[in-house]
């Protein structure tokens, strides 16, 4: 995990692994320290490989699972505090059309987006 750069306009980037709990819980809280509580949320993460269902790696197949789904639910669960104690917040989840109509090699990629 890597510490915030600053940009200007008071912008910040981490970087973090979102299929960990535990890495995204650590840099939820720097933030937290450098802003206060989070009130927008963009889930953004996302990782695909393409072939037939068959063909697949077990790894593979955790990656897509680990950064697409459980990614998307480490990130809000840990903001989901801060907006019911403001009583507001925003949480955007970026999908993708295949979790919608798959194709014959998206097939766990598309299950991983289809939420």
């Amino acid at each position: 995990m890597r510490t915030a750069e600053t940009l200007t306009n008071n912008h910040s980037i981490y970087e973090v692994d979102v299929s960990s709990k535990q890495d995204v819980a650590k840099v939820m809280q720097l933030i937290k320290e450098e802003v206060g509580a989070i009130d927008v949320l963009t889930n953004n993460a996302g990782v695909g490989t393409f072939d037939l269902a068959e063909n697949l790696s077990e790894e593979s197949i955790h990656q897509m699972i680990d950064i697409n789904l459980k990614g998307t639910i480490f990130c809000t669960q840990e903001v989901l505090d801060d907006m019911k104690k403001g009583n507001q917040g925003y949480i955007v989840n970026i999908i993708s059309l295949s979790g919608k109509r798959g194709k014959v090699t998206e097939s766990v990629y598309s299950a991983s987006k289809y939420f």
